[in-house]
């Protein structure tokens, strides 16, 4: 079978007119892209690019509508919300956030800095294994990550409070949940006291292993986002610091990596094609302010 490429004029009108038309299924949405003879697409393309950016259902596709009319016009998106008040309430329940034993769990989150995902993840590179401190944004998707010989409680205060939480002030918003997934890997260490400690007086509960509770361990909690991201940044990045020889070297490569992360155009729901550091840009009037 031939495997069909699309150009970014094609995606922009399969995506336009399914979020101006969201009840429309993929071959009227076909033809009313084809009629207006800019480009062509056939209906199991458009099929591929709602799959693609999470639009497959009319719920999706109108959930869609709503969250990038609320980062250009939260008045326009909320008179949106009202008319398509019983689908919006179908979809939330589609993406209700808890944990659902018999399917995968889904994050449904509204604003920047809402769900903050950190975890440890372990790398072989040339100088042996290294420990990623890493924190993603589960609305932008927006990533941060910096790399230490160490695994505990120090680190990673350090990391949160140095790289991760000034990026929200500066621009006068702030996060307001932490999910931990790397709780089990520090409760041991000495500095796990401190690390509670620092939590608790930036207005995070200590409660460790609850899921509904603002710090939480669960494996399957982060909507899969860790584990892409952990796969993306081994085969793109780890793969080839084989002979890296400097922890500084290796941290301004990540960096580098992280930057054009960032500004790459992402699928996934909330950015629906824009980039993270786009997607957070156009959406800081919906986070909470400091």
């Amino acid at each position: 079978m031939r495997k069909e490429n699309f150009i970014g004029k094609e995606i922009y009108e399969i995506i336009k007119h399914s979020l101006l038309n969201p009840y429309n299924g993929k071959d009227s949405v076909s033809v009313a892209i084809n009629a207006e003879g800019i480009v062509r697409v056939s209906a199991s393309a458009v099929a591929k690019i709602w799959k693609m950016y999470c639009m497959e259902t009319y719920p999706k596709r109108i959930q869609a509508a709503i969250t990038i009319g609320r980062q250009k016009n939260p008045v326009v998106a909320n008179s949106m919300a009202k008319i398509f008040e019983r689908d919006v309430e179908l979809n939330n329940r589609i993406f209700r956030p808890g944990f659902n034993k018999k399917g995968p769990f889904q994050l449904h989150c509204t604003f920047p800095g809402q769900v903050g995902l950190h975890d440890i993840l372990k790398f072989k590179t040339g100088l042996g294994f290294v420990y990623q401190q890493t924190f993603i944004d589960a609305y932008t998707l927006m990533a941060f990550a910096k790399v230490y010989f160490e695994r505990n409680g120090v680190v990673t205060i350090n990391f949160l409070k140095d790289d991760v939480f000034p990026m929200y002030s500066a621009n006068g918003i702030k996060v307001d949940s932490l999910y931990i997934m790397d709780a089990p890997k520090i409760k041991g260490d000495e500095d796990y006291g401190n690390y509670i400690d620092y939590l608790d007086s930036n207005g995070y509960e200590d409660k460790i292993g609850n899921s509904k509770y603002r710090i939480a361990v669960r494996k399957r909690f982060d909507d899969g986002l860790l584990v892409s991201f952990r796969d993306r940044v081994l085969s793109t990045f780890y793969s080839g610091q084989l002979t890296v020889t400097s922890l500084d070297v290796l941290q301004k490569k990540l960096d580098r990596w992280i930057e054009e992360y960032n500004d790459a155009p992402n699928e996934r729901r909330y950015c629906y094609g824009k980039s993270p550091l786009q997607t957070f840009r156009d959406s800081l009037h919906l986070g909470l302010p400091i």
